[in-house]
């Protein structure tokens, strides 16, 4: 009896050891790709002004304004996520 019970001990112990390095391994796994740095892009469409190439940006980049387009005849008033100018967008990107 006590070695059948000693006998289930260690097996159970294997078994334990190898879930917890399968664990360990897997949240590290995570915590490697889960802090790669994403790049983000914005891309500018000024309805007729200057041409304004895309930014991009990862969330160390620091802090930036949004450029000003130049159209003649025309006073940009900011800028917007879609056509019908609603709601106003921010001007500046913050870090993070």
């Amino acid at each position: 009896m006590i070695k059948l019970i000693k006998k289930n001990a260690i097996k159970n112990n294997k078994i334990f050891r190898i879930i917890s390095l399968l664990l360990i391994f897997f949240s590290l796994s995570f915590l490697l790709f889960s802090c790669k740095d994403t790049t983000y892009s914005i891309t500018f469409e000024t309805n007729g002004g200057n041409h304004i190439e895309n930014i991009y940006y990862t969330r160390k980049t620091s802090s930036f304004f949004l450029p000003n387009p130049i159209k003649e005849g025309s006073t940009f008033l900011g800028w917007y996520d879609n056509p019908k100018f609603n709601p106003k967008l921010t001007m500046q990107v913050l870090k993070g």
